[in-house]
């Protein structure tokens, strides 16, 4: 048998986590404070909502705070349009041909086209050699064609055969 996570009463079952539904919802009826990530205000937000991804897990005390900390150019925390999505990082690009909607291109696939000299086509992605998204050093990047992600690939320029994972 385990123990309430609410009350410590003996759970009827050892999968059990709550010993009733009473200790149930009050357990993730409680709110819990926390300090926006974004401007630093404390505000009160309940325990589930504080311990699930959606609304990146009650991180911020609004969608606008929420909004300035992953998307707006020139606040504390993004001074040079920069920002993170998904482990990847996306800068300003307003100007560039593969922007996305908001002006934005992963830094990554600048940096490989830095190093080629041209621009990326459509069907070429770029592979950190690493696993880390967010590690655009040129030595991490490789160019492959999107069809063929992973295994052994064949640069679609100089036809050099690489392994990667």
């Amino acid at each position: 048998m385990s123990n309430c996570l609410q009350c410590a009463k003996p759970t009827k079952l050892k999968i059990h986590k709550f010993c009733s539904r009473k200790c149930f919802f009050t357990h993730y009826t409680k709110k819990v404070t926390r300090a926006c990530d974004q401007c630093g205000q404390e505000f009160q937000v309940s325990r589930s909502r504080a311990t699930t991804t959606k609304y990146r897990g009650g991180r911020y005390c609004s969608k606008k705070c929420m909004g300035q900390h992953w998307h707006v150019l020139g606040t504390k925390r993004n001074p040079k349009g920069r920002y993170l999505h998904n482990g990847y990082v996306y800068v300003h690009a307003p100007k560039h041909p593969h922007r996305i909607k908001n002006g934005f291109i992963a830094e990554h696939r600048l940096v490989a086209e830095q190093l080629v000299g041209r621009h990326l086509m459509k069907t070429e992605a770029v592979h950190h050699i690493n696993g880390i998204k967010h590690d655009n050093s040129p030595a991490n990047l490789s160019i492959v064609n999107s069809g063929v992600h992973y295994g052994h690939v064949e640069c679609p320029k100089c036809q050099f055969h690489f392994k990667i994972r």
